[in-house]
């Protein structure tokens, strides 16, 4: 397989997982900015530490 080919493949590919991996990515990211938003919370609080 040459270069083209490999590529056409990984394209295809990509069209068949991007709905799939689209909906996994926002639960996944959904739930790293509510723990963003939990650790922003404790940093905003004066009586935790000097960071």
């Amino acid at each position: 397989m040459n270069g083209g080919t490999i590529s056409i493949v990984a394209g295809l590919v990509i069209i068949a997982i991007a709905p799939f991996a689209a909906r996994r990515f926002q639960e996944i990211w959904g739930r790293r900015q509510e723990e963003q938003d939990k650790r922003d919370e404790f940093r905003r609080k004066p009586d935790r530490g000097s960071r």
